[in-house]
């Protein structure tokens, strides 16, 4: 059974602020979504920080947009876009990525839609909200 708590991993994207929508004098929320796989991988590092307690190495899979390696098996824990062995993958195109860090694509529903697809251990993207909260 699929945990809500990894399902809704949106909402702990969401509140972690790892998008933060470009300010160019407009409040046009759609502005955020303009954003570069260098600017989501940013975002990812500084929310994690040094140590996140993860343990593990997890990898957002972007497609043809990139890919995002979150390697907390070591302290300072790595967050870039080389590629690397994963215990656990994240496959989602860029754009739901962002859509669901600006709170407008469910986690469920992109799970139940094959937009989000899970590769190994979901234990370890079970562990990533609460890092994200």
């Amino acid at each position: 059974m699929i945990s809500l708590d990894f399902i809704n991993i949106n909402f702990y994207i969401s509140r972690a602020k790892i998008l933060q929508p470009y300010s160019r004098g407009t409040t046009n929320e759609q502005e955020g979504m303009h954003m570069s796989l260098q600017e989501v991988t940013a975002g990812l590092a500084e929310k994690v920080g040094e140590d996140c307690g993860l343990g593990s190495i997890l990898k957002f899979d972007f497609g043809d947009d990139g890919i995002l390696v979150l390697d907390a098996s070591q302290v300072p824990n790595v967050v870039g876009n080389d590629d690397a062995e994963a215990a656990c993958t994240m496959v989602i195109s860029l754009d739901n990525f962002k859509e669901m860090a600006a709170g407008n694509l469910d986690g469920t529903a992109a799970f139940m839609s094959g937009k989000l697809k899970i590769i190994g251990d979901m234990g370890i993207a079970m562990k990533l909200a609460p890092i994200l909260a």
